[in-house]
């Protein structure tokens, strides 16, 4: 009888092992089959399960108006059949546009905007690189900066629009035709090169410090405002912006073209001063706001690089 109830017991822990592996293995298969497959697409990056969303804004509702601002200017270039896809959910770009000038309204007219996009929008999750929602978000705003038609002491720095002596060489293009570039290029270039013509010679193009001297190697048709010198310095880092002129007209400008040097962080010259999570926008301004007059526009034409705007 002993013997009888040992035999049980040592097949009973062999069952239960035996179980518990076999538990173990439907679970690793369970797991491989519910792995999901490399994303390619945008729909496949958002999860289709709507969730309750919870909105908090501790900012002041004029910077919502003008990010809704700059959508529509963005949309109204679009044709408004386009359909936009968010996840499976599909909108056109006139439902898009219907809805922001909604929810503009509501911001106008001081009515609670945050209960309307808690009762009439869906928070759609997606997928991280490691689990859901672990994604790491880049967000892009249009900055506003005050302008003026005319140049003064404060708003020296004219912005200007495309220029019309550039000549673009597409090292490319001419790769094949010139053994000479050959030896100097490993691999077939795909770059450009922006150059100027003077007197019947191509020449390298202006770097920002040729173009903020005095006089300006452009015609004054060219300038669609002045700005402060720092702030027009920022817009072309933004690549956009939108600027007020003495009265209150506003002017959205785009990015159009840049001159082709390289672009070079002036936030490095603060390494000095500060640790490197230290330096953002607003430590790069407040260190040129101590700087000497004399040393201000040698800080800015550290990078060489120079960006031009189109009205839109």
């Amino acid at each position: 009888m002993q013997a009888e109830n040992a035999l049980l017991k040592h097949n009973k822990q062999v069952i239960m092992i035996f179980v518990k592996n076999l538990s173990l293995s439907f679970f690793l298969i369970f797991l491989i089959s519910c792995a999901r497959s490399p994303i390619k697409t945008a729909e496949e990056a958002i999860i289709n399960k709507a969730d309750k969303i919870k909105i908090e804004d501790q900012a002041d509702s004029s910077s919502l108006l003008k990010a809704i601002e700059s959508c529509l200017i963005r949309l109204q270039q679009r044709n408004k059949t386009e359909i936009l896809q968010y996840g499976k959910q599909k909108i056109s770009v006139e439902q898009q546009i219907e809805e922001y000038l909604i929810l503009a309204n509501k911001i106008l007219n001081n009515e609670n905007y945050i209960s309307y996009l808690q009762e009439n929008y869906q928070a759609l999750p997606v997928y991280g690189k490691e689990s859901i929602s672990t994604a790491h978000a880049t967000g892009y705003y249009v900055p506003f900066f005050e302008a003026r038609s005319k140049a003064d002491k404060e708003f020296s720095h004219p912005v200007f629009s495309k220029p019309n002596d550039v000549v673009v060489l597409n090292l490319a293009e001419i790769y094949e035709r010139y053994p000479k570039l050959q030896k100097l290029f490993k691999e077939k270039p795909d770059t450009n090169i922006n150059l100027r013509l003077e007197n019947k010679n191509l020449k390298a193009y202006y770097t920002r410090t040729e173009i903020d001297q005095s006089p300006s190697p452009y015609p004054k048709n060219q300038i669609l405002a002045y700005m402060r010198a720092f702030d027009l310095f920022e817009m072309q880092i933004q690549g956009s912006g939108v600027v007020q002129l003495e009265d209150s007209q506003k002017l959205y400008l785009g990015y159009d073209f840049q001159n082709g040097h390289e672009y070079i962080p002036v936030g490095k010259e603060l390494l000095k001063i500060y640790e490197p999570k230290d330096i953002n926008m607003q430590s790069i301004r407040a260190y040129y706001n101590q700087l000497e007059d004399s040393e201000k526009q040698k800080f800015l034409n550290l990078n060489p690089s120079y960006v031009y705007f189109k009205k839109l």
